[in-house]
């Protein structure tokens, strides 16, 4: 979707169409096991249902600074902390201002274990060149974020990464006979080529603190624990003494 709200007409293009088809299936995949009460997809500018409609959470709401079922700014998210099972980021990352100060609005609002899934393009691909020349158009003007930078920042952040897939090693052309027919590059056998885009599927850890006594009061509960003879001790003692006189 467009800033506007309504969707960009770029998603009904042979190239769009291709994309979100592929996107949906690795959302598909990687949501089946995610679970919850309530699940937030956050941004404007691309689609959300086809991502939303995979996940098993019932409650699925849609936020953006404009339009959608919450208006919040996305650089201080409207959720009060620990309430969100489930966050979706299609290529949101790329069209705000400051991803790091999203990320970590994400993890505020997640629950323990809480997962979010981003996807993103890859900009060491034939996108970049795709870019190079449309780089005023959507989607071309966001700003792709390396994958490999991205988690760096969630585990940074204390996520666990569960899967980090690529996808649509096709090159970027708007002509759907030549998708199709180029179909068979998704499955590289003998000339890998790199992914045009991926995902990024993550989990909240967190780590349970077990509390430790200070050391210095083990060691003050031990010495007075020699130094004080049991009852079954003291009437030991108290018998060979008897004995002896």
């Amino acid at each position: 979707m467009s800033i506007d709200g309504r969707l960009d007409p770029w998603f009904r293009s042979p190239l769009g169409d291709a994309l979100l088809c592929a996107e949906s299936e690795v959302a598909c995949r990687l949501l089946e096991r995610v679970f919850g009460f309530v699940a937030v997809a956050i941004g404007g500018w691309w689609p959300t249902e086809p991502f939303m409609t995979h996940c098993a959470i019932r409650r699925r709401l849609h936020l953006d600074a404009r339009s959608g079922d919450l208006l919040s700014p996305l650089d201080n998210l409207a959720l009060a902390s620990d309430s969100v099972d489930a966050i979706v980021l299609p290529h949101t990352l790329e069209f705000v201002e400051s991803p790091q100060r999203l990320l970590r609005e994400v993890e505020r609002v997640l629950v323990g274990e809480g997962h979010v899934l981003i996807l993103g393009f890859n900009p060491w691909s034939a996108w970049t060149v795709r870019k190079l020349l449309k780089g005023e158009h959507f989607p071309e003007s966001g700003q792709p974020l390396a994958r490999a930078r991205l988690i760096d920042w969630l585990e940074l952040l204390g996520f666990e990464i569960l899967a980090a897939p690529g996808f649509f090693r096709r090159p970027p052309l708007d002509h759907r006979g030549a998708l199709e027919r180029l179909q068979g590059l998704e499955q590289p056998r003998w000339l890998p080529l790199p992914a045009g885009a991926y995902a990024v599927l993550a989990r909240k850890h967190v780590y349970s603190v077990t509390p430790l006594r200070p050391a210095w009061e083990r060691r003050r509960r031990l010495i007075a624990g020699l130094a004080s003879p049991t009852a079954q001790s003291t009437e030991w003692r108290r018998r060979v003494h008897y004995q002896k006189h």
